[in-house]
């Protein structure tokens, strides 16, 4: 019932992208938060084997291919896309370069520092799940388009929780961690980076831009 192949981009409310990086394969979806609470997730993207560069221009042909009149976007990603050893520029770095040419220079992605942190990660799957579980005007809160078929099939049965113990010296040990299956929780992990950034509720912390590197 979540699955609608009537699902469309509108023009009067945001774009909402959604980056989780690596080079195995980097994952992007798109989503718009309607105003009659209604969470549309409309399209995704998953690579194989390609470096942010690359990466970057097959999401922008993607992007302009799907939204041909795209008015407005906001961006968020991976807080690990930060990061950089042995490497010219970080794959945020890259990504803002991007995103600043073809949409303006206030255009950037954010990011929580927090975000990859297991509870934080829980929340986010939490209240993605409650979503899920909502009727709002006789259709789930949470609509995705058939055409997101990993992000489908991760939902219904792909991404799961991690059966394996929990370290005995672990910090949060009653805090579930999904499993790092290598393919449904990059797109997974995209919905809950929006969620996180974008969702509409109180999540502790604030969220910082990539480039002033905030806490």
């Amino acid at each position: 019932m979540h699955v609608q192949d009537d699902l469309v981009y509108l023009q009067d409310f945001p774009l909402f992208e959604s980056w989780d990086f690596g080079h195995k394969h980097p994952a992007v979806s798109w989503h718009q938060l309607l105003p009659w609470g209604w969470w549309n997730i409309l399209a995704c993207w998953m690579g194989d084997g390609q470096f942010i560069d690359e990466a970057v221009v097959a999401v922008a042909a993607l992007r302009t291919e799907m939204f041909p009149h795209l008015l407005a976007i906001q961006v968020c990603c991976d807080p690990a896309g930060v990061q950089g050893q042995g490497v010219r520029h970080t794959n945020v770095e890259v990504l803002n370069a991007h995103l600043r040419e073809t949409f303006g220079a206030n255009v950037g992605a954010q990011y929580r520092t927090d975000a990859n942190r297991p509870e934080k990660r829980e929340w986010a799957i939490q209240q993605i799940s409650s979503a899920m579980t909502r009727l709002i005007r006789g259709r789930p809160a949470l609509g995705i388009h058939p055409r997101c078929e990993v992000l489908v099939d991760g939902f219904e049965a792909g991404y799961v929780f991690d059966d394996r113990a929990v370290l005995l010296n672990s910090r949060l040990p009653n805090v579930r961690r999904p499993r790092k299956d290598g393919w449904y929780a990059h797109l997974q992990n995209t919905c809950e980076y929006f969620q996180m950034s974008f969702g509409g509720l109180d999540v502790p912390d604030k969220i910082a831009d990539v480039d002033a590197g905030r806490d």
